[in-house]
């Protein structure tokens, strides 16, 4: 193979951005072969060369490397220090995939040191960024090792249901890699639920997909894992044959860790009276060979149980003076051992504990909001039936104020109260009227009758039946329509828009203002635009704009009289038609755009 520090000095010529770029790809390619040492001289050059050239995709890149170095040595503080240089410069120039891959790295960080809260913290951090990209592999990833914090906490409920979310979307992209990972996962967790028959099904498949990538790791560590399950049902010589393939291959890739591991348990099985093949010698030869690999490779919780395992065995032979030797150290280390998974148990105990609070809020705050949305209903109602009963007796009371007016001779000094009772009565009927429009609008039982509508007309109309009030504060209407515009819709409700849009228009707007008016198609939609140059609307005013009973920080220019109700009702025939309603303002003063688009159904 192709040494990849060869012909580093011939990029010298080279701009400091193409010298980074090479750089980066050869200790990338030294850090998957576990050369670190190697590796991290050249990746700094990188890094060197990306700052020269200003360059911060690949400065965060460099960095993020850095971390994923030095974690992979196990010095994981300079890690976490890389992690969040790199993470500074990624959110520098926005790139939000770098900002999940560093999130996903220090979540992985943090599950190496078993702080698996802050662990899970990073995870959903990069998660909540990934589930918005188009990036499968790198979800399949993300929800892969949240299964693994999950199990590492002996959730395995929880661990399973990520497992197979990864699991999913890696077949669904095509990723075998992750696939034949995560069947792995899936085969280990079934076998801590003892569900073996779910296990070997899983750990099979998985080891047919590594044999298929060709994968000698893969291969290696599911026939161990299949080796686990059989000793777990008590069949010892399948899972030896297993165990010796397994580190057969280890051997040839020279993982020690791996070695250790399977050689340990070769012992375990030679040290089973029931094992056909049982053999106390062999047995101690398997742990003592593990131990010395374990120790090289300074796993002080692996070392530990090596120790005990080493004691038991040699008290069964009442080797006293080797027994106490390993129990002795079995104890020290067990002390050291305790504190990790005492620091384990408390994370498990607050992830506990926080999902605990989390579902008790969350069956506080659901009940609360059933009874609020029963109480709003109620009050709807009520409202409703209030203002119904209500209609007919002002109906009565205009009625009767109308015909005394008109049989009172000009002079009478009865005429004016008449007057007042005919026009406060007028003007509580229009409230009234609202009320039922704003209660059938909450309810869901606004009618809707389409019917063929020329929106010109209509906006003629509407501008016709507000000229009064517009001539009264000395204002005009700027008015423009484009073509004839004729749609499908319900007219009558349609005016109401109108009508409400235009007459706030005059009623916020000062005197001797102008109200601009289009009425346009724009791809397939008629939009409607009515601009004043009034008092304007602030950032809070614009987000409670359509609620019922709004009071805004703009009032009526000159006394005119508002409900609160009429844009609440407007933006539910809108929502009737399928539109959209809403409004601009560059803030006091400076006047506001209504804007109301009601797509599709355009017949010209």
């Amino acid at each position: 193979m192709e040494n990849p520090t060869t012909g580093i000095d011939s990029i010298n010529e080279m701009q400091p951005t193409e010298r980074a770029a090479i750089l980066i790809n050869q200790a990338t390619v030294l850090g998957k072969r576990g050369e670190y040492d190697a590796a991290l001289p050249i990746i700094e050059r990188a890094l060197t060369f990306a700052t020269i050239a200003q360059n911060t995709s690949q400065i965060a890149h460099s960095l993020n490397i850095h971390g994923i170095f030095f974690r992979n040595k196990g010095n994981y503080s300079k890690a976490i220090e890389y992690f969040n240089k790199s993470l500074y410069h990624y959110e520098q120039i926005g790139s939000n995939f770098g900002i999940a891959t560093v999130y996903g790295n220090i979540g992985v960080t943090y599950r190496n040191i078993s702080d698996y809260s802050k662990s899970l913290e990073n995870f959903q951090r990069a998660l909540s960024i990934v589930e918005n990209l188009d990036k499968g592999e790198a979800l399949c990833s993300l929800y892969g090792n949240i299964g693994n914090v999950y199990r590492n906490l002996e959730d395995y409920e929880q661990a399973l249901e990520y497992y197979k979310r990864s699991l999913e979307i890696g077949e669904k992209i095509g990723d075998i890699e992750n696939s034949e990972r995560q069947l792995g996962n899936l085969g280990n967790v079934y076998s801590n639920l003892k569900q073996y028959d779910l296990a070997l099904e899983c750990q099979y498949k998985a080891l047919q997909l590594s044999q298929e990538l060709s994968s000698k790791s893969g291969v290696m560590t599911h026939l161990g894992n299949i080796g686990n399950t059989f000793v777990e049902l008590g069949r010892y010589s399948e899972a030896m044959d297993l165990f010796n393939r397994a580190i057969a291959i280890a051997v040839e890739i020279d993982d020690k860790s791996s070695i250790a591991e399977w050689t340990e348990l070769c012992g375990f099985i030679y040290s089973q009276q029931d094992y056909e093949g049982f053999n106390q010698i062999i047995a101690e030869e398997c742990f003592l060979n593990a131990l010395t690999f374990i120790q090289e490779l300074g796993n002080k919780s692996k070392e530990f149980h090596l120790h005990k395992s080493l004691a038991d065995l040699y008290k069964q032979q009442q080797r006293w003076q080797e027994f106490a030797l390993h129990y002795e150290r079995y104890h020290e280390l067990e002390r050291k051992v305790q504190g990790l998974e005492a620091q384990k148990a408390a994370d498990r105990f607050t992830h506990e504990r926080e999902i605990a609070i989390t579902a008790r809020e969350q069956a506080i705050l659901t009940r609360k909001n059933a009874e609020l949305q029963e109480a709003n209903l109620f009050k709807t109602k009520l409202l409703g039936i209030a203002a119904h009963d209500l209609k007919n007796p002002l109906s009565n009371i205009i009625g009767a104020a109308k015909v005394v007016l008109s049989e009172l001779p000009d002079d009478n000094e009865h005429r004016e109260w008449i007057w007042i009772i005919e026009q406060s009565a007028s003007r509580m009927s229009s409230l009234i009227n609202e009320l039922l429009e704003s209660s059938a609008a909450s309810l869901g039982a606004m009618e809707f009758i389409p019917d063929i509508c020329n929106l010109g007309e209509l906006l003629h109309h509407t501008c016709e039946l507000n000229t009064g009030a517009l001539q009264r504060k000395n204002q005009k209407f700027d008015l423009q329509i484009d073509g004839e515009i004729v749609i499908s819709s319900d007219q009558p409700k349609l005016f109401q828009v109108f009508d409400n849009i235009i007459s706030n228009a005059i009623k916020y707007s000062p005197k001797d203002g102008v109200i601009t008016i289009r009425l346009s198609t724009d791809a397939g939609s008629a939009l409607l635009s009515v601009q004043d140059d009034g008092q304007g609307l602030s950032a809070e005013d614009i987000s409670k704009l359509f609620g019922q009973f709004q009071r805004l920080s703009s009032v009526p220019t000159d006394g005119e009289s508002s409900t609160g109700l009429g844009l609440h009702i407007t933006k539910h025939i809108v929502d009737l038609h399928n539109g959209k309603i809403w409004a601009e303002s560059d803030g006091k003063g400076k006047g506001t755009t209504f804007y109301v688009e009601l797509p599709g159904g355009i017949l010209n």
